[in-house]
């Protein structure tokens, strides 16, 4: 059986979920920081869903870069609002390209984790799968 975790805020969180849908847990925390993780009991996850998962968060932010984009250049706002969506937009690709970027993070909340575009190279054979 997997488990997935969705995890908002400490990085420890408390010893039981906040939520439990099926196999889906949240383990909830005031903090600025986030992570999903998947556990596996003797269950291996096939390729395509190892490559996946990580690519999930940039996904969001290629989504959210595109609507920005779209509000932008085509619904008429006040130059607040207009400043705000394309700041927003700005930020999410930013957020993309730092999150695609092989690379294991070295300081700050994910000191020591790999960024998702490592896990991607890692999943299709092309980085060692433990920095």
């Amino acid at each position: 059986m997997m488990i997935s975790m969705l995890g908002m805020g400490s990085d420890r969180p408390g010893p039981h979920a906040t939520l439990v849908l099926g196999r889906l847990q949240f383990c909830l925390s005031w903090g600025l920081t986030g992570r999903v993780a998947t556990k596996e009991d003797d269950e291996l996850l096939l390729k395509y869903q190892k490559i996946g998962i990580p690519l999930g968060g940039p996904l969001v932010s290629l989504l959210l870069v595109i609507a920005m984009l779209v509000m932008y250049l085509w619904v008429p706002m006040q130059p607040l609002f207009e400043n705000l969506v394309f700041a927003s937009g700005v930020f999410n690709l930013v957020n993309l390209c730092v999150t695609l970027t092989p690379v294991v993070y070295s300081a700050g909340p994910y000191a020591g984790r790999p960024s998702d575009g490592y896990r991607v190279l890692a999943a299709m054979g092309k980085r060692p799968s433990e920095p």
